[in-house]
């Protein structure tokens, strides 16, 4: 009965066993943090731009610097599930611009060289946004040898 019950556990992810979304939140974090190349589509007007997104951890969190056409506005993104799905994680930033408050929902995946490289759609926040921003971050090579 004991070997029963003992094997029955390790059928358990490791994830779902208390402690370890802390650290799976934690590795997400620092797996994003950098610094990205824009490319995007304004909210609304379908505009495009390009720029650059700076990511910083802050404990449970990324600090968000966007720098897009020669404007720079700051932010706070966090690790949080997709409504709907119990385990779909994203990466959500929240930042305003002129006096709008915004908010993008990021998906990522792993490049070829293990960067993060995500992308995802940019609206208001709280409220319906007719034509949604899209943006897509990929990380900034340049960037990463300009700090070494």
């Amino acid at each position: 009965m004991k070997s029963f019950a003992l094997s029955l556990l390790l059928l358990i992810p490791v994830a779902s066993l208390p402690g370890h979304a802390a650290e799976d939140t934690a590795f997400m974090l620092d797996f994003l943090a950098g610094d990205y190349v824009v490319i995007g589509k304004a909210a609304n007007t379908g505009e495009a731009y390009t720029g650059k997104l700076i990511l910083r951890r802050q404990h449970d969190y990324l600090f968000a610097t966007r720098i897009i056409e020669g404007s720079t506005i700051t932010g706070k993104a966090q690790i949080e599930t997709a409504l709907g799905q119990d385990k779909a994680k994203v990466l959500r930033l929240r930042f305003e611009q002129g006096g709008i408050a915004y908010e993008a929902t990021y998906s990522w995946h792993s490049d070829l060289d293990n960067y993060a490289r995500l992308a995802g759609y940019v609206y208001r926040q709280g409220k319906k946004t007719a034509k949604p921003g899209m943006e897509a971050l990929f990380y900034d090579h340049a960037a990463r040898q300009t700090d070494q």
